[in-house]
C-alpha cells in the first residue's frame, strides 16, 4: 500500500512538472517565428479589442458611456450591458496577464500585478486617452505603452528606486487630467461663445 501510494505520488509530480514546463515554456520562454508568445498574445488580443472598439455597437456604445453617461441612456443605450461587458473583456485581458505572470515568477502571487493599474492609466493617458472618458484610440494607448515602458527602462537603468517609479506615474497622470480638464474647458468655452 506505501508502495502504491509512492508511485502514484511520483506519476502525479512527473504530471505536474512536465505540465509546468510546458505552461512556462508556452507563456514566457517559448517563441513562435522567432517572436515570444508573449507578443503574439497581446497581438491577437489587441486585435480582438481593436475591432470591438472600431467595428462594433459595443465599441461605438463604450465611447457613449464614456464621453456623458445620461446622452447614452437618453439615446437608447442599455448602459449596464455595455459596463459589464467592458469588465468582462477586461477580466480577460487581466487574466490572460496574470498567465504570463505566473509563467515568469515561475509560481502564483496573489500580490503580483499590484498597482499596475496605474501602469494601464499611465499608458492610455500618454496615448491620448482621456482620463475623463469618451476620448482616445486604442493605437494611442499602444503607443503609450510603449512610451512608458521605455521610460520605466530609463529609470530602472539609472536605478531609481520603485518609490520614484510609482511618483513619476502618479505626476504623468495628475499632468493629463489637468491638461484634459482645460482642453475641455477650453472646448466648452469656444461653443459657448459661438
Amino acid at each position: 500500500m506505501v508502495n502504491g501510494n509512492r508511485n502514484t505520488d511520483a506519476i502525479a509530480s512527473g504530471i505536474g512538472k512536465e505540465a509546468g514546463e510546458a505552461y512556462q515554456n508556452f507563456f514566457y520562454y517559448g517563441k513562435t517565428a522567432g517572436v515570444y508568445n508573449a507578443f503574439w498574445i497581446a497581438l491577437v488580443l489587441f486585435l480582438v479589442v481593436f475591432f470591438i472598439m472600431q467595428k462594433t455597437r459595443t465599441g461605438r456604445h463604450i465611447y457613449a458611456i464614456g464621453s456623458n453617461v445620461e446622452a447614452a441612456k437618453l439615446s437608447g443605450v442599455n448602459v449596464f450591458a455595455t459596463v459589464t461587458k467592458t469588465y468582462m473583456i477586461s477580466a480577460l485581458c487581466a487574466f490572460v496577464v496574470g498567465l504570463i505572470l505566473c509563467a515568469q515568477a515561475s509560481m502564483g502571487n496573489m500580490e503580483a500585478g499590484l498597482s499596475y493599474e496605474m501602469y494601464g492609466v499611465a499608458a492610455g493617458v500618454i496615448g491620448g486617452v482621456s482620463p475623463l472618458g469618451g476620448a482616445g484610440l486604442l493605437l494611442g494607448t499602444f503607443a503609450g505603452a510603449g512610451v512608458w515602458q521605455t521610460l520605466e527602462n530609463g529609470l530602472g537603468i539609472i536605478g531609481a528606486p520603485v518609490g520614484i517609479q510609482r511618483i513619476v506615474i502618479g505626476i504623468i497622470v495628475v499632468a493629463a487630467v489637468l491638461v484634459d480638464v482645460l482642453i475641455r474647458q477650453g472646448t466648452g468655452l469656444k461653443k459657448k461663445k459661438q
